[in-house]
């Protein structure tokens, strides 16, 4: 319509990720309050209306399963400090921490099929997770990891400084 609707009044907070359901009906978003640690993912229709929260204390994206039954998302454990992956359902119930490596596991992205989860992680970087200071960015390797069993395989190392893209299945029905 070339129209612009607002969907969210203007609010102290800073958006971290935004996702649209794969029927397009809502929009999730990642909101942390100016000066909060408090992170959490909310869902709204697209045309606006009320507001619900799906999940709390979480970090980065989402990404949806392509069923949109399912999403994906990360979250840090205060005690390791360890980023995981975990799964859930659309509405935030049934949650399942996914990845259980050392270090930071992010940018996690469903298989076409649904089955697996494929994500970004520094585990086998022997310098550890120091993502603070810009000359020393962590080695990252591509995983992918079973929905059914929880079990994560390397795949393939990511080039220097791609740490944290989102990953995109385009659609061919070569393997990873």
């Amino acid at each position: 319509t070339g129209s612009t609707i607002v969907i969210r009044p203007a609010e102290e907070i800073s958006y971290i990720g935004l996702t649209f359901s794969n029927d397009g009906d809502y929009v999730y978003y990642i909101a942390q309050p100016l000066n909060s640690v408090n992170v959490s993912l909310y869902q709204v229709p697209s045309l606006g209306g009320s507001t619900r929260t799906i999940l709390t204390d979480l970090r980065g994206s989402v990404t949806f399963s392509p069923d949109g039954k399912r999403l994906a998302f990360n979250r840090s454990s205060p005690v390791s400090g360890e980023f995981s992956i975990l799964v859930a359902n659309a509405d935030g119930s049934d949650q399942r921490q996914i990845t259980h490596l050392p270090g930071a596991s992010f940018a996690p992205a469903f298989t076409p099929d649904g089955r697996r989860i494929i994500f970004s992680s520094n585990a086998a970087d022997p310098r550890g997770r120091n993502f603070d200071r810009p000359l020393c960015r962590p080695r990252s390797v591509l995983f992918c990891a079973s929905l059914a069993s929880g079990r994560a395989a390397e795949r393939h190392p990511a080039r220097r400084g791609r740490v944290g893209s989102r990953r995109r299945w385009r659609p061919s029905p070569r393997p990873l």
